[in-house]
Formats: structure tokens, sequence, C-alpha cells
């Protein structure tokens, strides 16, 4: 029976189908090379449903011992890749192999086939793996010798080299940059405060947000149930945490026992950027749900840094106060957290006797 070696020219297209939400390879043959090319490049650029990521056009060699059909071929599993056509964004077409050696033994992943020398290997290697910002094989007789990493920006080297020594003399920024593993020119205030703001790659402030949102969780991770609180500076050395970095006011209550202990700690509202609308009714909702409640303590933030009290401040601090008094629940303090400072009405004698006195209150407020 006669042997057939026949040439035909694959298309892969690995894509990114939004629709299930996956990485897909899709393959079509076709019998010379000006057709293939001519399909590729059609899919180079986004579709409604599909982000086509790469395009390669492979040149196979069968042996058959019939001459097949170009849908027939699609079955069967070529000799030889004999050589690859990498597509740019632009459709462009780039041979990454020249003409095809004797005695190959060297592997690309599933990039480049039986490449001569192990120097020719991993010259590719490192061509896609920059080009794809991944890591890539290369295989020695179909075992694994090597994996090429992508390369570094001269900055992010720097920090790594940094960072595996130690991260005590490392700035903000630079440890910052570890993080996302991108150049970011942005303190450790803007990376809590505004992380919005910060210029960064998608995929980098997917990376920034995900870091920020795990340190908020780290500040508040041990649990602060059970601690008495004698002092403004017990209740502040709870909440600080909570709300220094929030960019629109929060309201919290702390409920507590007969011995002064945290029950609950309990957020009532989330307001606007200079103000929050807080209800005594809905304070009190809170506070009934613990039978062993028998006080509170009232804690909000200012966004401006600034903990000034404002007079809808103590408006509001009167108005549960009243309440409080109706239900037999003692209003202890109201504490508003800054950047790092705070005021306790308690010590400011805004609050005495479980009353607001309104003089002061207005002295307070004036400062500012």
């Amino acid at each position: 029976m006669k042997t057939i070696y026949t040439t035909y020219y694959e298309v892969n297209r690995k894509c990114f189908d939004r629709k299930i939400g996956d990485t897909v390879t899709k393959r079509k043959i076709f019998s010379t090379f000006e057709d293939a090319l001519k399909y590729a490049r059609r899919y180079t650029k986004t579709t409604k449903n599909i982000n086509y990521v790469d395009t390669v056009v492979f040149e196979n060699i069968y042996e058959l011992t019939f001459e097949p059909t170009e849908v027939e071929a699609e079955i069967f599993t070529p000799v030889k890749k004999n050589k690859m056509y990498q597509l740019d964004t632009k459709g462009m077409d780039k041979d990454l192999r020249i003409e095809e050696n004797e005695d190959k033994q060297y592997e690309v992943e599933e990039y480049v086939f039986a490449v001569a020398t192990k120097k020719e290997a991993v010259k590719i290697a490192k061509e896609i793996a920059n080009k794809r910002r991944k890591a890539i094989k290369v295989f020695k007789n179909s075992e694994q010798i090597e994996i090429i990493e992508p390369e570094l920006n001269k900055e992010v080297m720097v920090m790594k080299k940094v960072s595996e020594k130690t991260a005590e003399y490392v700035t903000d920024k630079e440890l910052i940059s570890m993080l996302v593993k991108e150049p970011i020119n942005a303190s450790i205030y803007d990376f809590m405060r505004e992380p919005e703001k910060i210029k960064i790659s998608k995929k980098g402030k997917k990376k920034l947000m995900a870091v920020r949102d795990l340190v908020k969780r780290a500040l508040v991770a041990i649990p602060e149930k059970k601690k008495a609180i004698r002092t403004p500076k017990d209740v502040v050395d709870i909440m600080m945490k909570y709300l220094r970095y929030e960019a629109k006011e929060n309201f919290y209550i702390l409920i507590l026992d007969t011995k002064n202990q945290v029950i609950n700690i309990s957020k009532i509202s989330e307001g606007s950027i200079n103000t929050s609308i807080v209800h005594p009714a809905n304070v009190f909702k809170e506070v009934l749900k613990y039978e062993t409640s028998n006080s509170i303590v009232l804690v909000h933030n200012h966004p401006s840094g600034d903990p000034t009290p404002s007079i809808d401040d103590v408006n509001i601090t009167e108005q549960i106060i009243k309440a409080g008094k109706l239900l037999n629940i003692e209003i202890i303090d109201h504490i508003i957290i800054g950047d790092g400072i705070y005021t306790s009405f308690k010590k400011e004698e805004i609050i005495k006797n479980n009353d607001v006195d309104m003089r002061m209150a207005l002295q307070k407020c004036e400062r500012s």
C-alpha cells in the first residue's frame, strides 16, 4: 500500500469565550497557506461573545495511505508540525521557525515542535513567554527540562530581589508594587483611601483591590467581643481600623453588657462623603436583639479626617439618648473617628450623666 505524505495548514484559535467563562481551542484545516492565513486574520480582533487571544497557523505533514479532504484531515494527527506562524494583534504573521532540521529533539510546549537545539528552543520560549506574559515549558524528547518565565521590567526585578531578603527597608511604594507586581507611584494613604485614582493596568487594579480588601479584613480579623470598655481610647483602639480609611460616613454602635464588655459591633448606616443618616429606631432595633445589652457607644467617622463634631452630630446624639432613656439603655459616649485622631463627646464633656450639654456642644462645634 502506497504511503502518501500530505501537507495541510492548521489554524488554532485559542480564545476566551465569555458565554461559558473559559478558554477554548478551535481547530480548522486548509489545503493552502494563503487560505489558512486569510482565515486566521479574521480572528485577531474581538467579536461579540469571544475574545481571541492566540491565533497560530501550523504547517502540518500527514502520513496517510490516501489523500484526505480538508474535513477528514481535521480528524487525523500530523506526524510533523513543520513551521509555525504567530499572528500579532494587527493580523501580521511571523515565522517563528526557519526550515526544519534533522535530528530534532527539543519542543516548546504546544507552540513549536521538534526544534534542533536547546538554544533555539529557549530563545523561542522566551519570546513567547514575554509576549504572552506567562511561563512556557521546554521539553527534550517529551521530558520537561526547563520553564521559561516572562521577563520583568527592571523596577519590578529590583523589588523582587529586595523582597527575597527583607521588607524592613522597603518604601510603601515599593511594597505595594511588589504585592501587585507592577510599578506604582502611590502612598499607603492613596492605597487605602483612594485606590481607584492609582494609575495601573486593569489586571493590576484587580490585584490592588484584592490586596486592599485583604488588609482591611486583616485589621479587623481579631475578634473584639468581650473586650471591656473603660475609656474612649478603648473604643478607638477597636474602631480606628474599621473607619480611618472609609471614603463615606459610616455609623456604628458598640453594644455593651453590665460589665461594659463588648457584646457586638453593629453597623447601623452608611451615608455620603460628609453625612450619614441615622434614625434612633434603627439603633435600638439592633440593641434589643441582645438580652444582656445594658449600654451602647456611638461611633462614626469623618472622611475629611477632621473629627470635630457638627451640630447634626450633636442633634442625633441627643435624639438617641432620649430614646435610650425610655428603654433604660445608657449612651456612654459618642466618638468621631478622623485620620488617626478622634473626638470623644464624653471626654469633651458634651455628654454628661447620660444627657447632652448643649452649651458645651456649641462651644466645641464652633472651634472648627
